[in-house]
């Protein structure tokens, strides 16, 4: 049996201050749960937060996640919330919705890819 895989990547940048909200889209066809991830600038690999069903525990008062678009909104973000976020239909197999969170406060925070950040 021969499995095609047909995965759309749509891509966007967000800016968000330290102590504000951020709502990160997830623009699937919210006809089915989607998975949510987060990568560091730091981190080797990427951390699941929200398997389609619910948040982690480390992040159930940090973020909300709306049962209809399956956005998520970072509340009180913090410098460390800065990476890369995305959403991923179907288990894995359909639209992925990356979003690359850069947070500003006392100073910006730049990323580039997966490479650490690089401080100005």
């Amino acid at each position: 049996m021969v499995y095609v895989l047909d995965l759309e990547f749509l891509y966007e940048d967000k800016f968000a201050a330290i102590g504000d909200s951020v709502t990160i889209p997830c623009h699937g066809s919210n006809t089915m749960p989607v998975m949510w991830q987060y990568k560091s600038p730091v981190q080797l690999n990427a951390l699941e937060l929200f398997d389609g069903y619910q948040l982690i525990r480390a992040y159930m008062n940090k973020c909300t996640i709306n049962g209809s678009t399956y956005d998520m909104t970072i509340h009180k973000v913090e410098a460390d919330d800065a990476g890369e976020y995305w959403c991923v239909e179907d288990e894995g197999f359909g639209v992925k919705h990356v979003t690359k969170l850069f947070v500003t406060g006392n100073m910006l925070l730049l990323l580039h890819g997966c490479e650490t950040g690089t401080i100005i």
